[in-house]
């Protein structure tokens, strides 16, 4: 991780995506958000971003999201000082502050919001709302930070624009492997995706995730993106574990088989 001349953490990704960056959110990606969301290339695949989303929406994530960035940054900072002066105290940050996903113009700098993506301590109840995932993911939330066990999940979108260049696979390798191993210390990192968007499986595994199972007719997509009541999608899951370490790491929350509750694999 590097540092602009605002002293605003950044990610850059490697050749033959120099030009792309992953920083901190600003307020002025409202626009940007608000197209990308109102693209039905993007939110049909979203399970999270509400329909329709306006400034009203962005108004009241903007705020969440910042916070989440800035809290980061200062773990960061407290981690990075406690290892300069020999290791004692915080050593592992809770979260990424880098978020914003950004094409960067070669000759006028100039910085074009292009996608989001989101790390954050996995949600068991996805997969069926009972009471051994709620179980689940009480224990995962409880680890310190730094913990091999924690469960981490991730979470994108791209604009369309921007698809089918290979991007996102680069921001997710960027993103683990320059941020969530060194800093973060993740051992287990989830992913999902509605069974109709094959791009994101595909991105997934580019990054050595692992296909666990589906579970079919699992979520209930809202009236306002498909126009029909009670329309369902199937979900995927994904898994990334590290390695070689990761061998000697038995995860007492995501070393359990997955089995979809009709015991069916896809």
């Amino acid at each position: 991780m590097e540092f602009d001349s605002n002293d605003s953490p950044i990610i850059r990704l490697s050749a033959p995506h120099t030009n792309i960056t992953i920083t901190p959110p600003r307020y002025s990606d409202g626009e940007a958000v608000i197209s990308m969301l109102s693209d039905p290339r993007v939110y049909m695949k979203l399970a999270g971003p509400p329909y329709p989303y306006a400034r009203k929406e962005w108004d009241e994530w903007f705020p969440i999201i910042e916070k989440g960035s800035h809290d980061a940054l200062l773990d960061w900072r407290e981690a990075e000082k406690s290892r300069k002066d020999g290791g004692y105290g915080k050593r592992w940050v809770k979260g990424a502050p880098v978020i914003a996903i950004r094409d960067v113009d070669p000759v006028t700098r100039e910085q074009k919001l292009i996608g989001i993506i989101g790390v954050t301590r996995m949600d068991f109840m996805i997969k069926a709302a009972n009471d051994e995932n709620k179980r689940r993911q009480e224990v995962n939330e409880a680890l310190d930070a730094g913990d091999p066990e924690i469960v981490w999940e991730l979470g994108f979108y791209l604009a369309p624009s921007h698809h089918g260049r290979g991007i996102m696979p680069a921001t997710i390798r960027a993103l683990i492997h320059d941020f969530m191993i060194p800093y973060m210390n993740a051992y287990v990192i989830a992913g999902s995706y509605f069974q109709h968007n094959a791009g994101s499986r595909k991105v997934f595994e580019k990054n050595g995730f692992v296909f666990e199972g589906v579970i079919p007719d699992c979520f209930e997509l809202p009236e306002s993106k498909t126009g029909v009541k009670g329309k369902k999608a199937s979900v995927g899951f994904m898994r990334w574990t590290r390695s070689p370490q990761s061998s000697n790491v038995r995860n007492r929350i995501a070393i359990v088989r997955f089995v979809p509750p009709n015991g069916l694999l896809d």
